[in-house]
């Protein structure tokens, strides 16, 4: 009977515990591409009533993440990772972006769970967020193509893919190492408008990656991709009566003749849910 009441006790403390510190998890969107950014927004809520450190003690990290897949956990690629200690203040709230691509082996197609966790070492108690599931899936392939990198005898695998959201149709680069395996990047690169051709593709004397595609019914994005994935480049044209913008060579040049240039994308806006490498929080492993 004493133990009964115990129990019932600690399961009436248990809210009023919990909320000393509020978790929440907020996800980008719930459909992904295989390899993509899978930016996560946490905030976390000091409601102790005082200020709290967040810092590690005892191998017991002060931030992470859960991950199923079919009920399965993943396990981070680097489970010993260091994050710097946070002090939150009382009433603040604090909001960390972060993407979990590079930090789980996402890889496997169909549903996955996470959650986040917040380790509070002056209360000796771990809080977790809200569950958030999200479906992991591929593109359709429309362009493959194997290059060397220059002075290395490396090879890289070019890949450009058409991916259907719900509202949308997005085009995406990915390159691969074809040695290792190892998938430098996939990234969303814009809207796709599948009007009248496939998107246009060059290589200049860099084998970098030159992209034109449609994007709007007068709009084509020009968009630049090296071969270690990252984007050099990305500007915006329209249609002018009687010129409509190409791709063309010029030696180990490549460029854009036609077409009238606007301007760059403005920064965050192409491409959709792009996250910025700066808010995450310092220390987090970025094994691909």
């Amino acid at each position: 009977m004493i133990r009964l009441c115990c129990l019932l006790l600690s399961l009436l403390l248990l809210p009023s515990l919990s909320a000393q510190v509020q978790v929440e998890l907020k996800l980008s969107r719930r459909l992904y591409i295989t390899y993509e950014p899978i930016v996560a927004t946490v905030t976390v809520t000091n409601l102790a009533g005082r200020d709290l450190l967040l810092d590690a003690e005892g191998g017991k990290q002060w931030f992470g993440f859960e991950i199923t897949n079919d009920g399965n956990l993943l396990v981070p690629f680097d489970p010993d990772y260091r994050i710097s200690p946070l002090r939150v203040a009382s009433g603040e709230r604090v909001v960390r972006k972060i993407d979990l691509a590079p930090l789980f082996p996402i890889r496997d197609f169909g549903q996955h769970r996470v959650r986040a966790t917040i380790f509070v070492r002056e209360l000796d108690r771990f809080f977790a967020s809200n569950v958030q599931a999200f479906d992991l899936t591929d593109g359709r392939t429309v362009m493959r193509q194997t290059v060397g990198v220059p002075g290395s005898g490396e090879l890289r695998e070019l890949q450009l893919l058409t991916f259907q959201l719900p509202n949308r149709l997005n085009l995406y680069v990915r390159i691969r190492d074809r040695a290792s395996g190892v998938v430098f990047g996939t990234q969303n690169i814009g809207r796709y408008l599948p009007v009248t051709s496939e998107p246009q593709t060059m290589l200049d004397g860099r084998n970098h990656l030159h992209i034109l595609h449609q994007a709007a019914p007068r709009t084509f994005l020009y968009t630049i991709i090296g071969l270690d994935g990252e984007r050099l480049g990305q500007e915006i044209y329209t249609i002018t009566p009687g010129s409509r913008p190409v791709l063309a060579r010029s030696g180990a040049q490549v460029r854009v003749r036609g077409g009238q240039l606007t301007r760059e994308p403005e920064a965050g806006s192409l491409p959709d849910d792009a996250p910025s490498i700066g808010t995450r929080p310092p220390g987090l492993p970025r094994v691909r």
